[in-house]
């Protein structure tokens, strides 16, 4: 295993990374749901949580990962009462 720590550039304006490689584990930033164009994605909830959890299956492909890969993923919503089943 190797100490080195290894960051993934972001297409963002923001200054993060897109994710970093480090000990044998790779993080991921936060995603949220974003059109072609990185504007925010309007949208019901379906269609906004496919669209990260596409963001984040080609993040993790950029950083030559997959999603059968993942040991732990955490989701927010924000006001989630907005959403009813």
């Amino acid at each position: 295993m190797s100490n080195d720590i290894v960051r993934y550039p972001t297409p963002l304006t923001a200054p993060l990374s897109r994710a970093v490689r480090a000990g044998g584990f790779l993080f991921l930033s936060g995603q949220t749901p974003k059109d072609e164009n990185l504007q925010p994605l309007r949208g019901d909830i379906k269609t906004q949580t496919q669209n990260v959890l596409d963001a984040i299956s080609e993040s993790l492909k950029g950083c030559g990962s997959n999603l059968s890969e993942v040991g732990r993923f955490c989701a927010a919503a924000v006001r989630p009462l907005r959403y009813k089943p």
